[in-house]
């Protein structure tokens, strides 16, 4: 249902067998709804159109179709205001031309790059007008035109037109085409690059060398040596660095199992520091018999 539609009847309506009608420009055309002229009256989105008649079945005849009078037609019923048929108009005009064209010449093919406007109701539309991509050139003195050998869609967006001649100047057009007509045509000129002999190639070679200044690479050596070492530098210090902490931490635990067998051979090992259990013992057993003493005393 078309949001037009939603304003126009004041609900939603749902129409099943929605269809659509092609017209070509200026001709006349009738919608179908079989219905009886008593029964039926016909809108387009609220507005009256001009050129419009209602027949005697019910359907809708409008002369000297413009581009205006595209759109959604709805039959309705007069008894309860039910839409019985919804139809889509649609004006055939010819399709937009490629637009945002650039190119970019090599030496012996061009790319050629574009922006296609389509529609995509009518491109889905069985009965549309299918949007076809147009393109041919020429060398500028020549009065032949060539095509590529491929098929080119509209929404590929790119070609390349390859098998040139180098250092020549072609000529291209491009234009997009329908059931309705052509688009306009879209020229440009492009010239590919000169293909070079060994020995030309040897001396644009010299004369950039001789515009080479030896201070830059030395400039760049220098740099990149500084660079190099001084990475070199931090990659070895983070070696040192773990290594050493990797040793004092096996030190530590070298003297954590070397005191293991002391404490088990001699349980009173180090422990209060300085006392070992057998002190710790006879020290408990000399202070009750001072206590007895006293308290015999």
């Amino acid at each position: 249902m078309p949001l037009g539609l939603y304003g126009v009847f004041g609900e939603r309506t749902v129409i099943k067998d929605e269809q659509t009608e092609f017209v070509n420009m200026y001709e006349n055309v009738t919608l179908a709804c079989l219905h009886s002229e008593g029964e039926t009256f016909w809108k387009k989105e609220g507005k009256a159109e001009l050129g419009v008649e209602v027949l005697s079945n019910g359907s809708l005849f409008i002369s000297n179709v413009t581009d205006a009078k595209s759109g959604y037609y709805a039959c309705i019923s007069e008894q309860d205001d039910h839409v019985i048929a919804l139809v889509r108009l649609v004006v055939g005009v010819p399709p937009d031309p490629p637009e945002n064209v650039t190119v970019r010449a090599l030496t012996i093919f061009v790319v050629v790059t574009w922006h296609l406007h389509l529609d995509p109701g009518w491109e889905q539309d069985p009965s549309g007008p299918r949007t076809t991509f147009h393109l041919q050139y020429r060398p500028e003195d020549s009065p032949a035109w060539r095509h590529p050998p491929a098929h080119i869609s509209p929404t590929q967006g790119q070609v390349d037109v390859c098998n040139l001649t180098p250092n020549t100047t072609y000529e291209f057009q491009l234009w997009t085409s329908n059931r309705f007509g052509n688009s306009e045509t879209v020229s440009f000129i492009a010239t590919t690059l000169p293909q070079f002999s060994e020995m030309e190639q040897a001396e644009r070679l010299e004369g950039l060398l001789q515009d080479f200044n030896p201070l830059v690479w030395v400039v760049a050596v220098v740099i990149a040596m500084v660079a190099t070492n001084v990475l070199g530098g931090l990659l070895l210090l983070a070696y040192y660095f773990q290594h050493r902490v990797k040793r004092s931490g096996d030190s530590e635990d070298a003297e954590k199992i070397e005191l293991v067998p002391h404490i088990i051979e001699n349980p009173g090992y180090h422990v209060d520091g300085s006392h070992s259990l057998e002190t710790i013992h006879e020290s408990l057993l000399s202070s009750p018999t001072n206590c007895q003493a006293a308290a015999v005393l």
